[in-house]
C-alpha cells in the first residue's frame, strides 16, 4: 500500500486488455496513477505500444518497473504466467491487480496465498463486474433476501475476445500459439484424469468466463457456497457450449451456460434471480464498451423498477478507482486469491460433472 497522492503503477504484458482497457484507463487517471511503465517482452508489441501510446516507457522485463519506482503493478499476461511474475512482485513488496482468471491450476493459488502472507503484499484479483454499481446493487438485493430466492441462472452467448476488443485497439494483437500450448499442458496437469471435453470447457467456457459469473453468486449467496454441490453438467459442439448446476442449499438452484460463438456480433449476458415474490434481472454487453455499464432491472407483483446509475460506470473503470482507493488505505480490499481459489474449485467441479454427446 501507498499515502501517495498519485501513485506510481506499472502493467506487465502488452496484449489485447492491457492495450484495450489497462494502459488508455490508467492514462485518463492522472489523478490516481502515474504510469510509469509497460512491461512487454515481444519486440514488436513493445513497438506497437511505444507507436500508439506515446512517450510511454516500454521494457522487456521487471526491472524497468521496479527501476521505475512502480508501487503497485497490473499483470496483464496469459494466465500461465501468473503465478511467476506476481510472485516476483511480492517479493518487492509491492501490490498486485491480477487479470482473471489468476489462473487455472489451484497449485498457482495456493502458492500465492503464501506468497501474500510473507512479504504483506496484497494481490487483488480483476473480477471487475463486481464493481459494476449495478452488479453490487444485484449483490445487496440478493443478499437482502437471500430467505427467499429459489434460482440463479445465467446465460452467457460469447463471440469471445478478438471480437469484443477489436473495436479498442488501433492495432489488432492475437493470443501467442505458445500461451494456448501452455495453457492446455497445465489444464491436462490439472485435469489428468478428465475426458478433451472437460478440459476445454475447464479451460474455456466455465473456467475463463463464468468464474466471473461464479464468483458474483458467491458473493451474493455468501454463506451458501457451490462448492460441494454441483448438480449436473453437460458439454455439446465440441466443448464451445457448456451448461452446469447446482444446489447451494435445499431451496436454491444455480444454473449457468455459456456458448462460444466467433460469429456472432455481441457479447451478451443475462443473470436473473426468482425469489418468492420478485424476479432480478441483471444484464450486461461487452465489458470492453467502457462507456456502458451493467443494466438491472426488478419486477414485482405491482411495479418493474429500472435502476439507474452515472455513466462511466464500467467495471473496469469502478476496478480501477476502487483499487487506487485501498491502495491508499481508503477504501477496503479487492476480491482475493482466496476468493478465486474457491471460484476455481467450483469451476473445476462443475467441468468435471460435464458429459458430452461425443464421449
Amino acid at each position: 500500500m501507498t499515502t501517495q497522492a498519485v501513485i506510481p503503477v506499472a502493467v506487465v504484458g502488452g496484449g489485447r486488455v492491457a492495450s484495450a482497457v489497462h494502459i488508455p484507463l490508467l492514462l485518463r487517471r492522472p489523478d490516481l496513477f502515474d504510469l510509469v511503465a509497460v512491461v512487454e517482452p515481444d519486440s514488436d508489441r513493445s513497438t506497437v505500444l511505444g507507436r500508439e501510446f506515446s512517450g510511454l516507457t516500454v521494457g522487456a522485463d521487471l526491472e524497468v518497473a521496479f527501476d521505475k519506482g512502480a508501487r503497485a503493478v497490473i499483470c496483464a499476461t496469459p494466465w500461465p504466467t501468473h503465478r511467476d511474475i506476481v510472485t516476483e512482485v511480492l517479493d518487492r513488496g509491492i501490490d498486485v491487480l491480477v487479470e482473471k482468471p489468476a489462473s487455472l491450476d489451484p497449485g498457482d493459488l495456493k502458492a500465492l496465498i503464501a506468497a501474500e502472507q510473507i512479504s504483506g503484499a496484497n494481490v487483488a484479483v480483476g473480477y471487475m463486474k463486481r464493481h459494476d454499481p449495478a452488479a453490487v446493487r444485484f449483490v445487496e438485493l440478493v443478499s437482502e433476501q437471500l430467505d427467499r430466492v429459489r434460482r440463479i441462472s445465467v446465460d452467457i452467448v460469447d463471440p469471445d475476445s478478438p471480437l469484443q476488443v477489436a473495436h479498442r485497439l488501433i492495432t489488432p494483437t492475437a493470443p501467442k500459439p505458445e500461451s494456448r500450448v501452455a495453457a492446455a499442458r497445465i489444464v491436462a496437469e490439472v485435469l489428468a484424469d478428465a475426458t478433451a471435453g472437460q478440459r476445454t470447457v475447464y479451460e474455456r467456457g466455465i473456467g475463463a468466463s463464468l468464474i466471473h459469473q461464479i464468483n458474483l453468486v458467491h458473493t451474493a449467496l455468501a454463506p451458501h457456497s457451490l462448492v460441494g454441490h454441483v448438480a449436473h453438467g453437460r458439454h455439446w459442439a465440441n466443448g464451445s457450449a457448456a451448461a452446469c448446476g447446482w444446489w447451494p442449499s435445499g431451496e436454491i438452484a444455480v444454473q449457468m451456460s455459456h456458448i462460444r460463438l466467433p460469429g456472432i456480433p455481441e457479447y451478451q449476458e443475462r443473470i436473473e434471480v426468482v425469489t418468492d415474490d420478485a424476479r432480478i434481472l441483471l444484464e450486461a454487453g461487452s465489458p470492453y464498451l467502457i462507456e456502458q455499464g451493467m443494466r438491472l432491472t426488478e419486477f414485482r407483483a405491482d411495479r418493474v423498477t429500472t435502476h439507474g446509475f452515472p455513466a462511466q460506470s464500467n467495471g473496469f473503470v469502478r476496478q480501477l478507482e476502487h483499487w487506487a482507493a485501498f491502495l491508499r488505505r481508503q477504501g477496503p480490499a479487492l476480491p482475493s486469491t482466496t476468493e478465486a481459489l474457491r471460484d476455481l474449485t467450483a469451476a473445476r467441479e462443475a467441468a468435471l460433472a460435464c458429459t458430452g454427446v461425443e464421449e
